[in-house]
């Protein structure tokens, strides 16, 4: 039986890839050009959008710099991930269809956990500017600028909320992240298919989640709650 909910953010709660996407990546693009990126600004952005099904942001820019020909160790890919996790965040952003209606739904019958990942402080802004500070019991903000992991965040709540692994239910966009890194410790998972990231390559056989919605309309039913 489930009695805690980790919730993602980004593409999850939030609807990033409509919303913030765009102009961080032209920005980080446009960041690297000016420091000497041997592409376009259109190819660059292709090139990222083709690379988003298969990479995190912190290894993209990197792998768009080597495209180019400016070898593995340019600075041109740190010049532009740093850009894109620093990117400006609007006072205010609006929940993904029918997620506020889950999330009181689920408020008070289940702990419930927020874990993003990302730039700290930009992560933080999103947490903010979406208003959902006071909805959760913990808000955990993996700083993946020092190689943080949710897997740790997801242990730290079983261990702090004395939970079976089985208790937890993980819920988020990344194949790789809120569905690999929460089987591997045994917990169940929902895939939300949302985001630029959809098509992401199954990898691992933790990457297979226990359940799959498209839409928070779907969620309470799909997931058995």
């Amino acid at each position: 039986m489930i009695r805690a909910i980790a919730f993602d953010l980004d593409d999850t709660l939030l609807d990033t890839t409509g919303l913030l996407l765009p102009a961080a990546a032209r920005r980080a693009c446009e960041v690297m050009r000016d420091k000497g990126l041997n592409c376009s600004l259109e190819t660059c952005l292709q090139w990222r959008a083709e690379l988003s099904t298969r990479f995190s942001h912190k290894e993209i820019f990197r792998k768009i710099a080597e495209r180019a020909g400016h070898g593995e160790n340019s600075s041109l890919g740190e010049a532009g991930m740093r850009s894109f996790y620093h990117s400006p965040i609007p006072d205010s952003l609006p929940l993904l269809e029918g997620a506020d209606e889950v999330l009181k739904s689920v408020h008070g019958r289940y702990k419930m956990f927020l874990v993003t990942s990302g730039e700290t402080e930009t992560q933080w802004n999103k947490v903010r500017a979406t208003g959902l500070t006071a909805r959760f019991q913990e808000i955990f903000v993996v700083d993946k600028m020092r190689s943080e992991n949710k897997r740790d965040v997801f242990h730290r709540i079983l261990r702090q909320e004395n939970l079976r692994p089985d208790e937890l239910l993980s819920v988020g966009n990344r194949l790789a992240e809120e569905i690999r890194q929460a089987k591997e410790l045994g917990a169940r998972t929902c895939y939300f298919e949302y985001g630029e990231h959809v098509g992401e390559r199954i990898e691992k056989a933790e990457d297979k989640p226990d359940f799959t919605v498209r839409a928070w309309k779907d969620f309470l039913r799909t997931c058995r709650l």
